[in-house]
């Protein structure tokens, strides 16, 4: 299973959503991310035993509370946009400081931010 969190109502409203990673399909759409919310649909579906999720704290707790048998991943999506940042900030504390040279490298790549 996948889960993430997306807006209903951005900055307002935010709903959970559970995916089953082999078919690709919205499971679940939860009203909230609240963690009772997580938890108590995690145990009414014990037969769940990989989630994969982003890095919101959140979510990490709930799922071991829920079961401590799930194995959770780190998606690959999250994993390689945090990476990168962590990259682009360290090149920027390196690199010459040139206006051009930062501005050229960080407004390329704003889809990233």
């Amino acid at each position: 299973m996948g889960i993430d969190d997306f807006t209903f109502l951005k900055g307002h409203r935010y709903g959970t959503i559970v995916c089953d990673l082999t078919t690709h399909q919205p499971v679940a759409l939860l009203p909230n991310r609240k963690p009772e919310t997580v938890s108590n649909w995690l145990k009414n579906h014990p037969f769940i035993q990989v989630v994969s999720r982003d890095g919101f704290g959140a979510f990490r707790q709930v799922i071991s509370q829920a079961s401590s048998s799930i194995l959770q991943v780190y998606n690959q999506w999250h994993f390689i946009r945090e990476a990168r940042r962590q990259i682009e900030s360290y090149l920027l504390s390196i690199l010459p400081n040139h206006d051009y040279v930062r501005r050229r490298y960080t407004d390329n790549n704003k889809d990233f931010t």
